[in-house]
């Protein structure tokens, strides 16, 4: 007879930790469980999963909670993980006609390699790269902001390629998402449902089994 109260066989892990932008928070998901939440489903129900995805948050944001929000979910450094899942609001262009960069990529980089360097101190660490956009849908006009911002496919690949580099420099697993994304029809789809920038539950659901796939993300979790 099968004992109820046993824990499930699986990863040692006590705490996964998501924390990123509007794509880890699920926006535009009808389901509302966003991917991190799709790919946690095969972890013991003894895993604690946090999502700490803000909408709109730029990594210049998201580097200002990361002692609090994340040092407070650290079990121990080998019980827990964090992924960090790239933004997008960093590169966005907007502001006039010629739609200049939002911020200087120098520091943009430096930011993420602060953010970076903090967090492989408190757990095991995967960046998860930016999502495509669709791109007969921008520029975007963010409610939040209330302003157009214009995402471009060019800084997309710009961020995707630097982040790589940085994660490869410093010997962390790092999953680029961005062209299997860009050829996947039901995340495109989802994209041209919403507003070009956010997926719907069928696209959160293609990016889950992406990043599920990948042999970093089962390396990350089955070490």
């Amino acid at each position: 007879m099968t004992n109820p109260f046993e824990t499930p066989s699986g990863p040692d892990i006590a705490r996964l930790i998501f924390i990123g932008a509007s794509t880890t928070e699920g926006m535009g998901d009808n389901d509302r469980i966003g991917w991190p939440l799709r790919i946690a489903q095969d972890l013991p129900y003894t895993t604690g999963i946090y999502n700490l995805g803000i909408r709109g948050q730029t990594i210049f944001q998201i580097a200002k909670r990361v002692k609090s929000e994340i040092g407070d979910r650290v079990l121990s450094y080998d019980q827990s993980r964090i992924v960090l899942g790239a933004a997008l609001n960093e590169i966005a262009r907007y502001g006039n006609d010629t739609r200049d960069p939002r911020f200087d990529p120098d520091d943009i980089l430096h930011s993420y390699r602060n953010v970076i360097d903090r967090l492989v101190q408190m757990a095991p660490l995967l960046v998860v790269g930016p999502p495509p956009v669709r791109a007969a849908q921008m520029p975007f006009f963010s409610q939040l902001n209330q302003c157009w911002f214009d995402y471009q496919a060019k800084d997309i690949s710009w961020l995707d390629d630097e982040l790589h580099k940085i994660c490869k420099e410093k010997e962390l697993p790092y999953i680029s998402i961005l062209g299997p994304l860009g050829a996947d029809q039901a995340y495109m789809s989802g994209l041209k449902q919403r507003d070009g920038l956010h997926s719907n539950a069928a696209g959160y659901v293609s990016l889950a089994n992406i990043v599920g796939a990948n042999k970093q993300w089962k390396q990350f979790i089955c070490p």
